[in-house]
């Protein structure tokens, strides 16, 4: 019994033996190793550590195999350790810790390990130079000849369309990102942040752009030259008033100016129309126009008065570089966006004062008081809406 004791002890004490020699095996680093299944070791940094070995596995014993292609997400909080650190953070002794991202751009850039193209019919087959690669990560495009791409849209997927000239009234909050800030702002590289109006106002004045006077019967038709422009945004009137102590006439001199600030409504001109390729109700902006509070000579009263139109698709590349905050728009970073993107996502609110037909004729002309105004513009909004739904069939 004591000899059948010992044995089980012996053989116990072996395998723990075994254990502990084999896992220090495995911890220790292999100088020479030779990689049967085409893996490499290698070290990081100058700590001893190898990538361990896969199971031997020969080809007869492979009953079922498949290939597979994942997508990783990173917004996914289980794989964020992959994103994380954005910027490389210091571990001490002159190291880094960095994100995976910049590991592998690392080790491509210095030639560690080799790069392959994007080829699914054979992955792995055509390399990429590190070259090619700093060539993909930089580049230089000129922003004045980009084109901005509204899509595709052919004239025989139009089922229905209609031009609607709409005011953006600067006073209501959703829409104060295009009035503020009343004076540039800052942004660092000499660079400035400023508002809708004076974006404008610069553009035309250095000739980037081409506005045009308002002239409903045929819109975009007669130009308003920088000089026109200057002419409209600034002049100098002169009047006789008596001088009460004298009873003289004195000529008064006096300049109007108009500055960004006294442009606080905009029209826009766009067309609605239901694309039956793609099943949805769209529209597109068509042009811009500034409407700023002018003192009428005759009267002394302050009008809204059009200073000019633009062409929208002409003036959505230098909106599209253009940046705003924006306050009411969340999960935009630090709340900026373009200008193009506050547009083309319809970010603003706007009242329909006129709408295509065939009188040619705007809300105001035959709805008199304000009220009746504001609920025709709401009864025309209802209209497209059920548009929209009665293109559906269930």
């Amino acid at each position: 019994m004591k000899k059948l004791n010992f044995i089980i002890l012996s053989i116990f004490c072996l395998n723990i033996y075994n254990q502990l020699f084999s896992q220090t095996n495995v911890l220790e680093y292999n100088p020479k190793p030779l990689p049967e299944d085409g893996h490499s070791y290698v070290t990081h940094s100058n700590f001893k550590n190898r990538v361990l070995d896969y199971p031997f596995v020969r080809e007869d014993d492979i009953l079922w195999t498949k290939t597979y292609v994942s997508q990783i997400d990173l917004r996914e909080k289980v794989n964020q350790p992959l994103f994380f650190p954005v910027v490389p953070v210091s571990i001490g002794g002159g190291k880094f810790r960095s994100n995976l991202s910049q590991i592998l751009l690392d080790a491509v850039k210095s030639g560690q390990i080799t790069a392959y193209d994007d080829t699914p019919e054979e992955y792995f087959s055509e390399i990429v130079t590190p070259q090619e690669l700093e060539a993909l990560l930089f580049s230089v495009d000129s922003t004045e000849e980009e084109n901005l791409d509204t899509g595709e849209l052919e004239e025989d997927d139009i089922l229905w369309t209609k031009t609607y000239v709409s005011q953006i009234d600067l006073r209501e909050k959703v829409n104060q990102p295009l009035f503020f800030p009343v004076v540039p702002v800052s942004i660092g590289g000499g660079k400035f942040r400023s508002n809708l109006s004076q974006i404008l106002l610069d553009a035309v004045k250095s000739g980037q752009i081409t506005a045009y006077d308002d002239t409903p019967e045929e819109y975009f038709s007669e130009i308003v030259t920088p000089q026109e422009l200057e002419a409209l945004l600034f002049s100098v009137d002169s009047t006789e008033e008596e001088n009460l102590d004298t009873g003289e006439l004195e000529l008064i001199i006096d300049t109007l100016t108009v500055q960004n600030t006294d442009i606080k409504a905009y029209y826009v001109i766009e067309d609605k129309f239901f694309d039956k390729k793609r099943s949805v109700l769209d529209s597109r902006i068509i042009g811009i126009a500034p409407i700023a509070e002018l003192i009428n000579k005759e009267t002394f009263e302050l009008e809204p008065t059009i200073l000019f139109w633009v062409w929208y698709p002409e003036v959505r590349q230098i909106l599209a570089n253009s940046i705003m905050h924006n306050d009411e728009v969340k999960f935009t970073g630090p709340n900026h966006m373009t200008f193009s993107e506050f547009f083309d996502k319809r970010l603003f609110s706007s009242t329909i004062r006129k709408e295509s037909n065939m009188y040619d004729r705007a809300i105001y002309d035959y709805k008199k008081s304000g009220m009746q105004q504001l609920l025709e513009a709401e009864r025309i909004k209802n209209d497209i809406r059920n548009l929209e739904n009665d293109m559906w069939e269930y």
